[in-house]
């Protein structure tokens, strides 16, 4: 029994209760004490007060110094327990610490004027809505998000304002369906109005589902339910104007300031216009294209401001329109036979270059220049992404040049301004390998390129 007690009242055992009570009164100092520094913690010293001494400094103490290790001499240990009386002094181990970090403020930005530049994409099927992209920024960073869901979105031609016609049920995918045209600030990117619509398609985001009239005052929001229509909504009263039946025709594309068109299933082009009282008027063209061998891209290019438009086909035909106070068909051209190859046939067997991608065809309307994503393959690959990008001008109906692309490309833009930049988005879509290029439609030159999935619906603001 002796022995015992002299074994529990060892040296060995005694430091090692010193060293847990040392451990323990730390701990009781963090419990009273801010979660990284220790500030005012030491007792004052009641007889310095009342001599008028000066009273213990505020302290800091580090919280990984906080944790002492049982091993070693409880001298060693409070050794490790350095406090200092201001940050980035040295400490009792005699090593200096790092300074206290400064509390955090969090803010918003806002975001500066759209330039011409700024890029407005959507994120594929990953559900994070669509992607804001300083074009100018050597990396193309991402400067903000808008929550578009499954919806399909506009942006203003000054790039203030981003419109998203989306739906909602109130159990998440069951329940009471709601379809809304939401209105966000383009700088902010705060929600500034909600608009009832009687509904919308619902298919993926597509360029003439949702578009803005010329002098940006009404918007057309492309519905199915349960027939083909189109909903008129005035931006200034937040209210639905009129609904539009179009039977047997689709999309809505903007031609200035109250028209609008389609494209229809027997070939020909519908123009509507909204006459004395609001009242729409509906004439048809004759039968333009095939449509059961050779349809019309419905993100064909559409100039709202002047009413010039010009539609490609699957087999890469183009065909020119203008509309005004009628419609004017003009004479369709192959781009094949511009670039030397003979017309592209429609067999399903005929290996040709042909136009392919999601958001495949953009145009910049100063210069007449028309870019197409072209690939090879035979008819109906025209969801195939692009290898090459063809320059063509649209007056002179020939090829300028033919740009090859680094990766498939399934979407591009370019730019209005005098120095335009044209945009490429290939890959993503929950495929990987997504990314986004910058590249000079004068050389090709990549300028700028990043990794980004997504590469669906892609807009720019029109400066």
């Amino acid at each position: 029994m002796r022995k015992k007690i002299e074994a529990w009242k060892s040296p060995a055992r005694s430091e090692s209760i010193r060293l847990l009570q040392l451990k323990r009164a730390v701990l009781a100092g963090l419990a009273l004490c801010s979660y990284a520094t220790v500030s005012n913690c030491s007792p004052k010293d009641e007889e310095s007060a009342k001599g008028g001494q000066e009273q213990p400094k505020s302290t800091e103490m580090s919280t990984a110094q906080l944790e002492p290790s049982l091993s070693g001499s409880s001298d060693s240990v409070a050794q490790r327990v350095a406090v200092t009386d201001g940050a980035g002094q040295e400490g009792a181990s005699g090593r200096e610490l790092p300074p206290v970090l400064p509390i955090e403020e969090s803010d918003v930005i806002v975001l500066p004027p759209a330039g011409p530049h700024r890029v407005l994409i959507h994120s594929g099927f990953s559900g994070t809505g669509a992607t804001i992209i300083d074009g100018d920024d050597e990396g193309l960073k991402t400067i903000g998000t808008v929550p578009t869901g499954n919806g399909v979105f506009a942006m203003s031609d000054d790039g203030g304002k981003i419109y998203v016609a989306e739906t909602y049920w109130t159990r998440g995918n069951r329940g009471d369906r709601e379809d809304l045209l939401s209105i966000y600030d383009g700088q902010t990117l705060n929600l500034t109005k909600e608009i009832d619509v009687p509904g919308r398609l619902l298919v993926a985001p597509k360029l003439h589902l949702l578009s803005l009239s010329s002098d940006g005052a009404l918007a057309y929001i492309y519905d199915f339910s349960p027939a083909s229509s189109v909903h008129v909504v005035d931006l200034k009263t937040s209210e639905v104007k009129t609904s539009v039946d179009i039977p047997g025709c689709a999309i809505a594309a903007s031609v200035g300031k109250k028209s609008f068109a389609s494209l229809c299933g027997d070939g020909t082009i519908g123009f509507t216009t909204l006459g004395a009282g609001e009242t729409p008027e509906m004439i048809y063209t004759e039968p333009l294209f095939d449509a059961d061998l050779d349809p019309i891209f419905e993100n064909s290019v559409v100039n709202s401001d002047t009413g010039e438009a010009w539609f490609l086909s699957y087999s890469g035909n183009i065909y020119p329109v203008s509309f005004g106070s009628g419609v004017s068909l003009g004479e369709k051209w192959s781009i094949t036979q511009a670039a030397g190859m003979g017309e592209t046939g429609v067999g399903v067997q005929e290996l040709a270059w042909r136009p392919g991608g999601r958001y495949l065809m953009t145009m910049h309307y100063s210069t007449n220049r028309i870019f197409v994503l072209m690939h090879r393959g035979t008819h109906w690959t025209h969801k195939e992404p692009g290898e090459e990008i063809w320059v063509l001008d649209a007056e002179a109906k020939t090829l300028v040049r033919r740009i090859p692309l680094d990766g498939p490309a399934s979407s591009i833009t370019v730019t209005q301004d005098a120095d335009p930049i044209l945009f490429v988005a290939g890959g993503g879509f929950g495929g990987g390998g997504g990314y986004l290029a910058a590249v000079s439609p004068e050389t090709g030159k990549v300028l700028r390129k990043r990794q980004l999935e997504g590469g669906g619906m892609i807009l720019v603001p029109e400066l």
